[in-house]
């Protein structure tokens, strides 16, 4: 057992360096895919794993000097739930209430969606610096980006949060700072997404204008306008926009007895229906041309071909013009 002179010298820092460093080999994150962990935790029917394993990993044996007493003088002076240590303080073990969880593509998933690039760190800063930074933010683990060949720290790091809470927390802040540097930080997602686009520079083109799609067909399904009544096969769009003001699509062929209107965004279609002078109306020589707005079901699937019908267009210009625009 140590005594109290010993245990005085394991001070806070270096205490909580400790912990940190065990709760990363027995956290989830490692634990899953560290097969010398887990060939280890096998050997004892109970998952047991001596002192004298754990200092074979070279940075917790560096941090406690390749003292055994040392791992569990900090363990037992913690309040960590994840990592028991057994009564004759020869082993430790992960908690076994505490399941690992299986490493299957739905945990991927959920994983990746909780990790962040971070850039703007300089290249001489210490793995202890980073994960001290994260911490209080709620960080699982940190991993350091380096240089392929001569293994320099390249400024940037992935960082991986215990929920999706606390990642969304850190990237909704404003602006994180570290010293005196704004960092860039975006999710692990948009990363590998702009270094696909670096590559192919279409396929940011066409994912950006995905994008402004999906934001130009916000709350779609209360801007959908069902006309029909269309009699006369001369009307056709520009006299059908004459009785309907801020429409964004038309879905309308002449000659058809009825079609629809995606109204701009922000406006509401039974708004604009109901603010009609007359309805039905005549256009030319179709005597009532009836305007509903549409909902629920009805919305959904007129929406879909108003959809289809755009990207039909949209094909259609593109091919015109040589596929450049």
């Amino acid at each position: 057992r140590l005594s109290n002179r010993m245990v005085a010298e394991v001070t806070a820092p270096d205490q909580k360096k400790v912990i940190r460093q065990l709760e990363y080999y027995f956290g989830d994150s490692n634990l899953q895919r560290d097969k010398f962990l887990q060939d280890e935790i096998k050997k004892d029917p109970e998952g047991w794993i001596s002192l004298e394993t754990m200092l074979k990993f070279k940075r917790l044996g560096d941090m406690v000097n390749g003292d055994g007493k040392t791992i569990v003088s900090c363990l037992k002076g913690s309040d960590t739930k994840l990592i028991q240590v057994a009564e004759d303080e020869s082993k430790i073990r992960r908690n076994p209430e505490m399941v690992v969880p299986a490493f299957d593509d739905n945990y991927k998933r959920l994983q990746k969606n909780r990790t962040c690039y971070v850039k703007g760190f300089e290249v001489d800063v210490t793995l202890d610096t980073l994960q001290e930074f994260f911490e209080p933010m709620g960080s699982e683990s940190v991993y350091m980006k380096r240089v392929p060949l001569s293994k320099q720290f390249k400024g940037s790091v992935f960082v991986t949060f215990k929920t999706q809470k606390e990642a969304d927390d850190f990237m909704n802040q404003t602006e994180t700072k570290y010293k005196d540097t704004v960092l860039t930080k975006m999710t692990k997602t948009a990363y590998y997404d702009s270094k696909k686009d670096e590559k192919n520079p279409s396929r940011k083109q066409n994912r950006e204008d995905r994008e402004a799609q999906e934001d130009r067909d916000e709350g779609a399904m209360e801007r959908i306008i069902k006309f029909s009544g269309v009699t006369d096969e001369t009307v056709g769009r520009e006299q059908i926009l004459e009785k309907v003001a801020e429409v964004d699509f038309t879905c309308f062929e002449r000659g058809k007895a009825e079609g629809f209107l995606l109204v701009k965004k922000g406006q509401v279609a039974k708004d604009l229906v109901g603010k009609m002078e007359q309805n039905p109306v005549q256009i030319l020589g179709a005597e009532k041309v009836e305007f509903v707005a549409l909902e629920g079901e009805e919305a959904a699937k007129a929406f879909q071909i108003i959809k289809d019908d755009r990207e039909a267009l949209f094909k259609k210009l593109k091919d015109r013009k040589g596929g450049k625009g």
